[in-house]
């Protein structure tokens, strides 16, 4: 019973732990445990995908930020889009149409649009009404509808919903054939053919369709010319503002559905006159 106790209180007391961690190589069974946790640690562990693609969330949206911040300058604002059209089209040919370059604005789309586009006004107010020219080539494109102290509003005719009324060439010119015949003993004149133009003009009213386009509902079977030209009345006379690129009568034969094009595109116009 002695010698009993005696191997009981060896296996309890401190020799007996301190040969076990002598046997296992000077380690204690806690050190043991904070080895096998440690050895999943990576010695020289890299930048995970997922850090990666956090930074590159982080950068875009800065980006982006940046781009919204530039777009809400006007000046800023102006300049990309002219930047943008330049590159874009490459056509910078300008058509003189007006001395003053105070008539002469930069302009850039209203957000989320496409044919409703903004201007900073300046020190000569410009009028509710007013004729929208291309700076480029001269064509007329809309019309300035709203203004305040400090900006021009200007809808291209093609805007979304608004309506004006265009003129379309009904018929073809006429020709007047007169012949003139001289003999001679050597030569003989030629037919001449003179040409009359006898235009006739019928108003329609055209709504725009946005991009560019527009739409008029005339009578049915109304003779109406494919890639002929839709004109605005000014005060200096007839301006074309559009080219027909489809007509279309519907099945019923109630109208006749005339499509057209601004001749000028919206993605091309970044500087105007206004007058």
């Amino acid at each position: 019973y002695q010698s009993g106790d005696r191997l009981k209180n060896r296996y309890l007391s401190n020799d007996a732990f301190t040969s076990l961690k002598n046997k296992l190589g000077g380690r204690s069974i806690t050190s043991l445990g904070n080895r096998k946790r440690n050895s999943y640690k990576m010695p020289n562990q890299r930048t995970s995908l997922f850090e990666y693609r956090a930074l590159m969330y982080k950068v875009l949206v800065a980006v982006f930020l940046f781009i919204i911040l530039l777009y809400v300058i006007p000046q800023s604002r102006y300049m990309i889009h002219g930047f943008v059209a330049i590159k874009t089209n490459g056509s910078n040919e300008t058509v003189n149409i007006i001395d003053t370059t105070e008539s002469v604005y930069d302009i850039a789309p209203v957000f989320l649009k496409t044919d409703e586009f903004t201007a900073r006004q300046k020190s000569d107010k410009v009028a509710t009404g007013a004729n929208v020219y291309d700076y480029f080539s001269g064509h007329l494109i809309g019309l300035a509808t709203e203004n305040s102290s400090s900006t021009i509003s200007i809808k291209l005719f093609s805007d979304s919903g608004f309506k004006n009324n265009f003129l379309i060439e009904q018929s073809s010119p006429v020709e007047d054939i007169s012949v003139s015949e001289a003999t001679s003993t050597a030569v003989a004149t030629a037919t001449k053919k003179e040409v009359v133009r006898n235009n006739n003009y019928q108003a329609y009213v055209f709504e725009g369709l946005g991009y560019g386009q527009i739409i008029a509902k005339a009578p049915p079977k109304t003779e109406v010319k494919k890639d002929s030209l839709v004109y605005m009345r000014t005060a200096d006379g007839l301006k074309p503002i559009a080219q027909i690129i489809n007509v279309d009568e519907d099945n019923k034969s109630t109208f006749t559905i005339v499509y057209a094009q601004l001749i000028t595109s919206p993605q091309n116009i970044y500087k105007v006159i206004i007058k």
